[in-house]
């Protein structure tokens, strides 16, 4: 609770600082590096939200221990190694679904963008659909990525901006990935999963706050109510 209280407060000095500036510049929310990737979980390597976002790996063609990942220059111009991907053999067609889920608070973010590099080869899978829903909603297509299949990493981006559901909200977001399949022999990878967007004041209900939020929150609307 302390550690979730000190993180919002740390947003909403973020967010203070950045409403007062001119323009404002897109941070990192979050990044999975995936180079400590175990057969199904990888813990996040950076991130600037409430809570601990969580990024699960299945599927019945799922690589144990991860497969071979590429280097990346994150948004706070952080290099992460090559080390590891998550990766999927076989044709990526083995029952259960191949897929990825990663939940994230958004609190005190907006006008964000996912991106992550992606590997397919000729028989890996030929789409990866993108999906996410907002805490225990359904699910919304987000965007069928048709893939590059040369075996070579490519980078993917998607502005989030338009969506207004998923910004500076309380309920956990989870955005969901499923490979189509491929064809025997194939693999398909994804590497430096990554959110940056902007900080702005957290709105969530007062419910939903740490104690110490609450109280510094109210502090903070009197001075302002003084000035």
């Amino acid at each position: 609770m302390l550690s979730a209280t000190r993180k919002m407060m740390s947003l909403v000095i973020a967010a203070a600082v950045f409403s007062g500036a001119s323009s404002a510049r897109a941070a990192q929310m979050l990044i999975f590096d995936m180079n400590d990737i175990t057969t199904t979980t990888t813990s996040v390597t950076a991130e600037n939200v409430v809570g601990t976002p969580t990024l699960t790996l299945a599927g019945g063609s799922l690589v144990s221990g991860g497969a071979t990942g590429t280097s990346y220059l994150d948004t706070a111009a952080v290099n992460h190694s090559a080390g590891k991907a998550a990766g999927w053999s076989s044709g990526v067609n083995d029952a259960p679904t191949n897929e990825f889920t990663l939940v994230y608070s958004s609190i005190g973010w907006s006008d964000y963008t996912i991106r992550f590099d992606y590997r397919s080869t000729s028989t890996g899978s030929p789409t990866l659909t993108l999906e996410y829903k907002v805490g225990a909603g359904s699910f919304t297509n987000l965007d069928t990525i048709t893939l590059t299949q040369d075996s070579t990493f490519h980078a993917y981006s998607k502005d989030l901006s338009a969506i207004s559901a998923i910004e500076n909200v309380f309920p956990n977001i989870t955005i969901h990935g499923v490979w189509t399949a491929g064809t025997s022999g194939g693999t398909s990878q994804i590497d430096n999963l990554e959110l940056f967007g902007t900080a702005v004041t957290p709105i969530p209900t007062p419910a939903a706050l740490p104690a110490g939020l609450v109280l510094m929150s109210g502090f903070m609307m009197r001075r302002k109510n003084r000035a």
